[in-house]
């Protein structure tokens, strides 16, 4: 049974599990797709906005998409209460609130290019 913190989505979602978050070994370059996490949490429009612009970017660029509910986990809850949603690709904060989906795409291609 999957934690209720985690939502699986279609294709290349994982598990969250806290040991995984802080791993510093690079990816192989072959597998390497970039991650894509949205912090979200229930009854938000902007997060299901959000996850709708992240789904329409990934039918065309792949990438691993792991949804974080932020009620879970109090380190989650402290960091983005007020920001939510928010949009991180490998680590890195990228967007609050809404997503660009050009701009997320230009991300996408640059580290698909060793970048």
């Amino acid at each position: 049974m999957r934690p209720a913190n985690v939502r699986s989505e279609v294709g290349l979602a994982r598990r969250v599990d806290p040991r995984w978050q802080t791993d510093p070994r690079p990816r192989p370059r072959a597998l390497a797709v970039a991650l894509v996490t949205l912090y979200t949490k229930a009854d938000c429009h902007l997060c299901e906005e959000a996850l709708s612009v992240l789904e329409e970017v990934r039918a065309e660029l792949p990438f691993e998409l792991e949804v974080r509910d932020i009620r879970f986990e109090e380190d989650l809850h402290r960091a983005y209460f007020e920001r939510i949603p928010v949009v991180s690709v490998d680590g890195e904060e990228l967007f609050e609130f809404f997503v660009d989906a050009e701009l997320l795409r230009e991300r996408l291609r640059e580290g698909g290019a060793g970048g």
